[in-house]
């Protein structure tokens, strides 16, 4: 079979981040994320054919068209368990159509959702979304006992949570202020029986070449750690994107949520 575009750009990434992670101090393992955007069904099914199981979406109508397009795929590794990103929903609405479509799913797909979410949102979420894995977006001890509340009365099995960082201080992003990240955390360790704090995530500075944010991230993970008697490679490190996974890799990255260097740029719909 000859190798598409997609096939060709994920294989290059792949290398890229295989070598990020031989070069790194930290000797870690980490995930590739696809997020694939706007961009069609098409593409990602280039990259499920190149043995792609990790995506992520921004917008929540392509990813229930891809994962459906999905769902019959003869593939070898069909046991693979397939995780899936939602992130950045800004509505109810929105995610009113995560919450009514996912049960459509395959059981061994894992949602993550890096969207900001609103504490009244919780219980819609947790409730609706069966294999809902991971929120990646806990910036508030508010978040974090909706949450709870929910997964006590939804789940049996505790929901993995990060807690998300604005390590770049920029006003227009989620996340809690590094300083204040440990109270979040020890909140959800000592008071959440039903979350599992997981690590931390952030998004860090566009077009900022240094390591400054993630390096803040990887501080605040030692911080958190030693208060609370873990040790720092326990609790994972979401950051990194097309630009920047390589220097987030060098930092200690455990996830990359890599797009455009894959996909190509996105496609925005035309407003009629």
């Amino acid at each position: 079979m000859a190798t598409t575009g997609v096939a060709r750009n994920l294989q290059a990434v792949r290398a890229k981040v295989a070598e990020a992670v031989a070069k790194s101090a930290w000797k870690q393992q980490c995930t590739l994320v696809a997020v694939s955007k706007t961009k069609p069904v098409e593409d990602l099914q280039e990259a499920y054919d190149a043995d792609q199981r990790h995506f992520g979406e921004n917008y929540v109508r392509p990813i229930m068209s891809v994962i459906s397009s999905l769902l019959y795929i003869p593939c070898a590794k069909s046991l693979s368990t397939v995780c899936v990103h939602v992130g950045y929903m800004k509505s109810a609405r929105q995610i009113q159509e995560l919450v009514q479509k996912a049960p459509l799913f395959p059981a061994d797909v894992q949602w993550h959702y890096i969207g900001h979410i609103q504490s009244n949102k919780a219980k819609t979420l947790v409730r609706d979304v069966p294999n809902l894995f991971m929120v990646e977006t806990v910036d508030s001890i508010k978040i974090a006992n909706a949450l709870d509340k929910a997964s006590a009365e939804f789940r049996d099995a505790q929901l993995h949570v990060l807690v998300q960082v604005n390590t770049s201080e920029e006003e227009q992003k989620s996340g809690v202020a590094a300083e204040e990240s440990l109270e979040v955390a020890r909140h959800i360790e000592a008071s959440c029986a039903n979350l599992k704090l997981a690590g931390l995530m952030t998004i860090g500075r566009y077009g900022d070449t240094t390591s400054e944010c993630f390096d803040r991230l990887v501080a605040c993970r030692k911080r958190i750690a030693e208060a609370l008697g873990k040790s720092e490679t326990e609790l994972a490190l979401s950051m990194g994107m097309s630009s920047d996974f390589e220097l987030a890799i060098a930092c200690g990255s455990t996830y990359v949520r890599v797009g455009s260097t894959i996909f190509g740029a996105r496609n925005y719909a035309k407003q009629g």
